[in-house]
């Protein structure tokens, strides 16, 4: 589930996302993390307590696409978003559905 809000500790970076579920996770790939944090132009050591709500947004995002799930459930994940980066990311969850199979539900 992705919602507009963000659910990572307010004090860590992407930096310290990574250091963790690296550990918690098996198939942590800590550079198709990063690449998706440079994607989504994110500073990587910034605290997250410090993002905007569109770069929490996006960080969400990067997470969920890392994890290749097999369901994304979006509760108003694109509210307050630039219309640009809408787009866009609308256009990444397609995709993301496409490569993987995974199946979107957006309410």
């Amino acid at each position: 589930i992705i919602l507009d809000k963000n659910h990572f500790n307010a004090s860590f970076t992407a930096i310290d996302i990574n250091s963790i579920f690296s550990k918690v996770f098996k198939n942590w790939n800590k550079e198709l993390f990063f690449s998706y944090i440079k994607e989504f132009d994110l500073p990587k050591d910034k605290k997250i307590n410090d993002y905007s709500h569109g770069m929490k947004v996006k960080l969400n995002f990067g997470y969920a696409f890392f994890r290749k799930l097999k369901l994304l459930l979006l509760d108003e994940t694109t509210n307050g978003l630039d219309p640009v980066f809408r787009n866009t990311l609308l256009s990444y969850i397609s995709d993301f559905s496409k490569e993987t199979g995974c199946a979107v539900f957006i309410p």
